[in-house]
């Protein structure tokens, strides 16, 4: 489990008492956010080509912490619905794909951004293959999609202080970070397919 998911819970707790009123003021239907999510994560693509990688890690930041505000408001409204699921896993992977175009504009190189990019999306594959089986993996993997963007966001800040090499060196860590997760879930997934 990472430590992301660890926090979750934590997380909830305060932003249900101090974000989430905020957020409800804005709006209360939960996709608002996921579409939001893939806004910012659009426009960090555009900040990394106009050289502001800084700009664009903010922007990754924003498209991340939306993705953990739809969820919340889906809980607190009632509007959690397997068409805002669907809805929500399809936006997160298009951000994905986003943020591994950031970092390629922060310099990373090619084939480092595709493996990571590979990883990035096996890995929630697998754990739907999972939930469609019955089988629960969220909270499998040393990297889950929190711990992913927040690589991004270092990534890119790196890239902004330390020159392209960095976004380099953050998308391999990324890259076999991801890779590994996608090991952990397959082995989960398969063990306990194998014993029913």
């Amino acid at each position: 489990m990472g430590v992301v998911s660890r926090l979750r819970p934590i997380f909830s707790r305060v932003a249900g008492r101090t974000l989430l009123p905020l957020a409800l003021r804005f709006s209360g239907d939960p996709n608002v956010y996921s579409v939001l999510g893939v806004v910012f994560a659009g426009a960090s693509v555009a900040a990394v080509y106009l050289w502001n990688p800084l700009a664009a890690a903010v922007l990754v930041g924003a498209s991340g912490f939306m993705d953990a505000v739809d969820g919340l408001v889906a809980r607190a409204t009632g509007r959690a619905s397997r068409a805002g699921e669907v809805l929500d896993a399809t936006l997160d992977r298009i951000s994905d794909f986003l943020y591994h175009v950031a970092l390629l504009y922060a310099g990373a190189s090619a084939i480092v951004v595709i493996a990571s990019l590979a990883g990035s999306l096996i890995a929630p594959y697998l754990r739907a293959r999972g939930d469609a089986a019955g089988v629960r993996l969220a909270g499998v993997g040393v990297a889950e999609r929190g711990e992913r963007v927040l690589i991004v966001i270092g990534g890119l800040a790196a890239a902004w202080l330390a020159g392209p090499e960095a976004a380099t060196v953050a998308t391999a860590v990324l890259a076999v970070l991801s890779w590994v997760t996608v090991g952990q879930r397959l082995y989960s997934l398969l063990t306990v397919l194998r014993r029913s």
